[in-house]
């Protein structure tokens, strides 16, 4: 794990502080001067800068000037309250009541996400655009996340794997190397971190690994390499693991708290998505239901009605050839109903058409539009062929006009 840079200008280090530090497991770097700071600085890449009671932001002035030369400048967190006024933009101060509960939220087992606090504000700005992506609900939201989070850990590769504990099989839900890798089934064995996972609740770090399960099928070049760090944390209320690996430098406490937020972030994606699945029936379900229908049918994309599928009754119907009506929309083979078309008492809202056939008049139809659990679900249309019994009405009418006919002229 990177190491923790202390900086304590006015004295010790509380020992309450570093006994906390201790019991997360990152080496701690202590500096009472801002030159010994630069100089670890200089020379080691610290995951955190943290600067103890009772310094104040004027004290920690003199050393943002070193951290900014930084490529990847670590956050600076002053531990106490320290109005926004006095202080630098690139300081960020903390009570010890935030900072208590941050560092409790690391060692505990619960999927909190209190340690977020420990985060830069350039950190949490892209978690809050991303969670304003997967609000959004775009289909590849999920694969935004992880590429993201993949830049922000300084990760090879982010997954999500979907596994159910004592499963000889987990499955890639999304990854940040891309959809390509969507589907691909692993052994569970071969992470042993999900199982370690599932029973701690919080994030498992794991340190100087000698394997890369993911890519055990790749080329000679990616196999087998040493890698330095893997996270796993499960997802809160689902059996998803968000799953990262680096291959160049160990993990820090910092990225434990990133990877707390991304988990929560995409928890409630994870969950949307299987709740619409299991709510709308499969395409291939619609496909099956289309072939056996004996009435007249298409399968329509919910949101555009573009034809996916017709079965033999509605060809038959409309006298059309299947390729004809595949990826056309279905509104351009309907026509509006004539007023002729729609009897007496039923009822206004009832959705009458006519469709466009080959070799006959557009034909007199009632639609049924399935309901659709989601805008964009597949869903069925269903027509109801209407000529015999608008004809069986109008001999049903002429025949009670001339029996009245036969009346008036009998009397």
């Amino acid at each position: 794990m990177r190491p923790f840079l202390v900086f304590s200008p006015r004295g010790p280090v509380p020992e309450e502080v570093l006994d906390r530090l201790s019991r997360l497991g990152a080496e701690i770097l202590v500096a009472a001067g801002v030159g010994e700071a630069a100089a670890i600085l200089s020379q080691h890449r610290p995951d955190l800068i943290l600067v103890t009671p009772p310094a104040r932001a004027a004290d920690v002035a003199p050393l943002l000037a070193h951290v900014d030369k930084r490529p990847s400048p670590p956050p600076v967190i002053l531990i106490g309250d320290e109005p926004e006024t006095s202080r630098a933009m690139a300081l960020e101060s903390i009570s010890e009541e935030r900072w208590h509960r941050a560092t409790t939220d690391l060692e505990g087992t619960s999927a909190g996400a209190a340690s977020a606090v420990l985060l830069s504000r350039v950190q949490l700005a892209t978690f809050l655009e991303l969670w304003e992506t997967t609000e959004k609900g775009a289909p590849s939201a999920a694969a935004h996340v992880l590429r993201r989070l993949a830049l922000m850990l300084g990760a090879s590769r982010v997954s999500l794997l979907s596994w159910v504990p004592g499963a000889s099989r987990a499955h890639l839900l999304h990854s940040s190397l891309g959809e390509s890798v969507v589907g691909l089934e692993v052994d569970a064995e071969r992470y042993p971190e999900l199982a370690a996972a599932a029973a701690q609740g919080g994030p498992v770090l794991v340190e100087e690994v000698d394997r890369d399960p993911l890519m055990d099928g790749a080329s000679h070049y990616l196999a087998g390499q040493g890698v330095r760090s893997l996270l796993c944390q499960k997802l809160p209320g689902a059996d998803a693991y968000l799953h990262a690996l680096s291959e160049s430098e160990p993990f820090g406490v910092t990225s434990l708290a990133m990877f707390r937020a991304a988990a929560r972030l995409l928890a409630g994606r994870v969950l949307s998505e299987r709740e619409a699945r299991s709510a709308a029936p499969t395409l291939p379900a619609l496909r099956l239901a289309l072939a056996v229908l004996p009435v007249p049918a298409v399968l329509v994309d919910g949101g555009s009605e573009e034809i996916l599928g017709a079965n033999p009754a509605f060809l038959a119907l409309t006298g059309r050839l299947e390729a004809e009506l595949s990826g056309a929309a279905l509104s351009a083979f309907l026509r509006p109903a004539q007023p002729e078309d729609r009897l007496d008492g039923e009822p206004d809202d009832m959705d009458l058409a006519r469709v466009a056939a080959v070799s006959v008049p557009p034909i007199p139809v009632s639609l049924h539009r399935a309901a659709a659990q989601n805008g964009s679900a597949p869903r069925l249309v269903t027509f109801l062929d209407r000529r015999e019994l608008l004809d069986r009405t109008s001999r049903e009418q002429a025949l009670r006009r001339e029996l009245l006919e036969a009346r008036k002229s009998g009397s």
